[in-house]
Order: structure tokens, then sequence, then C-alpha cells
């Protein structure tokens, strides 16, 4: 079976160059110009492998370095940057020196290949919308307190509208007022849209960390019932 490759290259930065080295080394690649694509492509697709472009994550947030260094403790990964002076793509290996083992051809037809393609998500995202209170304490004082929206929902997480920045790993706690278990919800943040960074809903994913069996069984019906109508 053909490896299936997630390349993350952000404008301005061009994928066409990266397209046809994978090509020639018989990979099948999918492109994606940030972690929100990346994480929509990882959660319903079984990918091999991530090529990660060097210019783009130069740029990449804090936040969105974050959520890569995450990836790369599942999926085998490596960093690229097109060489136009020799026409060829460089490749650098965490932990490793540059073209170290092989290169690109050495990536894809060893250790993608080898590699069991796996899809990242285990529960499947609902487009469901609550209304959530927001607080960075387990008390829900007034003053403290943000009211955001739901825009997905699974069972292990769900997807906020969020405009400001959070920083990956941040401690939220939620209170979803559909649910009639009103108990906080305790949350981490996985990873963040910012506004202005794609078209699109900015927002934050956060997974659940913190959460009664009765609220876990009420989100999984409410997901079950919002899918099947």
């Amino acid at each position: 079976m053909t490896p299936l490759i997630v390349l993350v290259v952000a404008p301005p930065f061009s994928s066409s160059s990266y397209l046809s080295a994978v090509a020639t080394c018989g990979g099948t690649l999918a492109t994606v110009s940030n972690t929100a694509e990346l994480l929509d492509v990882l959660a319903t697709r079984p990918v091999n492998g991530i090529l990660l472009d060097v210019p783009s994550m130069v740029r990449a947030s804090a936040a969105e370095k974050a959520f890569i260094h995450d990836l790369i403790q599942i999926y085998p990964s490596v960093r690229l940057k097109w060489d136009p002076r020799r026409g060829e793509v460089k490749t650098l290996f965490y932990g490793q020196g540059s073209e170290a083992g092989g290169g690109l051809a050495e990536f894809v037809t060893q250790r993608c290949a080898a590699f069991i393609p796996r899809i990242m998500r285990h529960t499947k995202r609902v487009d469901l919308n609550l209304n959530v209170l927001v607080s960075e304490v387990d008390e829900f004082h007034d003053a403290h307190v943000t009211r955001s929206v739901t825009m997905n929902v699974s069972q292990g997480g769900c997807f906020l509208f969020w405009t400001d920045e959070l920083a990956w790993g941040s401690r939220l706690w939620l209170r979803i007022m559909e649910l009639a278990d009103q108990t906080p919800l305790g949350v981490e943040v996985r990873w963040q849209k910012t506004w202005g960074s794609s078209p699109g809903i900015c927002g934050v994913g956060v997974r659940f960390l913190e959460i009664t069996d009765a609220q876990r069984q009420e989100i999984v019906r409410r997901c079950d019932r919002d899918r099947f109508g």
C-alpha cells in the first residue's frame, strides 16, 4: 500500500517541489497550510508520516510548535527544506544530522512504509453548538468568566470559539449549560486556530481531563442524536 504522508507548508512557501519529490519516492502526499488543517486530516485519514517545511515551522506560533512536538512522538516525521541552487529537497531528521539515513527516499520507503497508518482521533467529532462558560479556575465568578460556544464535540473533547491567545497545555474549566450535570469540566488546551491565521472560525481545541460519567454519557447521547437525527 502506498504510504500517505501529510506535508505542512504555509503560504507563501510552495509545495510543488515536495510533491514531485515524494511522488518519485513512491508516496502519496496530502498538503495542509496550518495545524488546524493538519488535525482535520489526521482525524479522518490513516496517515503514515508527516513532513514539515522548515521555513513554515520557523513562522509557526508557540502553540503550533508545541502541537507539532506532540505529533512527532506519534508519527514518523522529518523536516524539509527546498534548496533552489541544487534543485533538491534537503531533509533533517529529528535527533540526527541532515540527510541521515538516506534522506527523503529512506523516510518514505522504509520509515513510513513500515509504520502502521493511524487516525489520530479515536472518537468522532460532531458539529454541535452548546453554550459554555469558561473560567481559568473551578469557581465561576462573573468577573473571570468568558462566554463561548462549542463548534464541534466528541466524548474526548471539543472545539471552542475563542479569540484570545492561549498557551498549549493551559488548564481551563468549562460549564456546559445544556448538560444536566453542571459540575465544572477540567480541560487542557491542545491546539489553537488563531484569528486571522486562515479562513474559518477561530478557536481552541481542548481535551477533557476531569469529567463525570454522567456528563460523558450525555455528551455521547447528544453527539449520536445530532449525527443520526
